[in-house]
């Protein structure tokens, strides 16, 4: 089927709430959270059997492996060459993995934190956030007997830190927002960068996008951070309860603890400029079950409906007002182009 590459940020500017088409990665998990990438294998925690498990993702056929056991209750991980860290919530502690041995044995690195649960690492410091003492901490990992410093206090919650050159993003979940903090402060203060939010969980960053995950409302969006006054815009929607987002190339990686897989939602797949629509046109009714229409058009145009993939799935011609089926698609949500570039959105219901 032909493919056709468009901006999927056409799609972000439908005004409606929508069940983006994520895709099923791997499935039959026990409440996945945290994940990682090293070398196109895929690293994630299985929260409720104790265990970091991995998937190779260039592989036909994802097969799962298990890497190591008996965790206590691991929630985050990150990995600094060949050592994958783990943050064990029920132990209190973080322990590290050599991914490069083939019976890898758990090594305790720190002890007496309190619920370390998320991770971020800038150069050989691995920052992370004791979500029960309201600071994120950091440690040399490449030290023997690594010491503890204590960034910042005083925060609600954090559920999630990711780094932007020397700022590192905080999602305070009690509080509803991200913050950030420039790590080369002697005393770093919080800045808030967006409130309003709803349990964010997680967070990513691709260029200057900061993609966040709001668990309570089963969806994730994103801000441009550079921006003074940020506008969230919703990417996906119809997530059974985001508790980890990882970007890899164009993928967006969600950890849907709920329904115990993870999935991905392609960002893009391609990055030509076209036009949304002239002003006048307008496509309903929209969601629609069985049909829609397009008025104010001034002649016949050819007109072609593709998926969020690219996929092309209907080509035809359509005048002022006149039905275009759709019926048979799956429900979701669609671009019709007509011939003189134009985008419409639609969502079938």
């Amino acid at each position: 089927m032909k493919k056709f590459y468009i901006l999927i940020s056409i799609f972000l500017l439908v005004s409606v709430k929508m069940s983006a088409q994520t895709i099923d990665v791997v499935t039959g998990l026990n409440f996945p959270t945290g994940m990682a990438v090293k070398d196109n294998i895929l690293y994630f925690v299985q929260n409720g059997a104790g265990k970091i498990s991995k998937v190779n993702l260039t592989d036909s056929t994802l097969s799962i492996t298990d890497v190591v056991s008996g965790l206590g209750l691991p929630v985050t991980i990150a990995i600094h060459g060949n050592y994958l860290f783990i943050g064990e919530n029920s132990n209190n502690k973080i322990s590290k993995i050599n991914i490069t041995d083939s019976t890898p044995t758990a090594v305790e690195v720190i002890t007496g934190l309190n619920n370390p649960v998320a991770f971020a690492i800038l150069g050989n410091d691995l920052y992370f956030a004791q979500f029960d003492s309201n600071k994120i901490s950091k440690i040399n990992i490449t030290d023997s007997t690594p010491i503890i410093t204590d960034v910042i206090s005083g925060l609600n919650q954090p559920r999630s830190i990711v780094f932007k050159g020397n700022e590192l993003f905080i999602a305070q979940s009690n509080n509803n927002k991200i913050s950030k903090i420039d790590v080369t402060d002697s005393t770093p203060i919080a800045i808030d960068v967006i409130t309003g939010l709803n349990r964010p969980q997680a967070l990513a960053l691709k260029d200057n996008d900061l993609y966040f995950a709001d668990f309570n409302l089963n969806k994730v969006s994103k801000i441009n951070v550079t921006e003074s006054s940020p506008i969230i815009t919703d990417v996906v929607f119809g997530v059974n309860r985001p508790n980890a987002i990882l970007i890899i190339g164009n993928d967006l990686y969600i950890a849907e603890s709920f329904a115990n897989k993870i999935s991905k939602f392609v960002l893009s797949t391609l990055s030509i400029n076209e036009n949304i629509s002239t002003p006048n046109l307008k496509l309903y009714p929209n969601p629609s079950k069985s049909f829609i229409q397009i008025s104010n058009l001034t002649e016949t145009k050819n007109y072609k409906v593709y998926d969020s993939t690219g996929n092309e799935l209907i080509k035809g011609t359509v005048s002022n007002d006149q039905i275009v089926d759709i019926e048979h698609l799956s429900s979701g949500f669609y671009i019709l182009k007509l011939e003189n570039e134009n985008i419409l959105k639609f969502i079938k219901d």
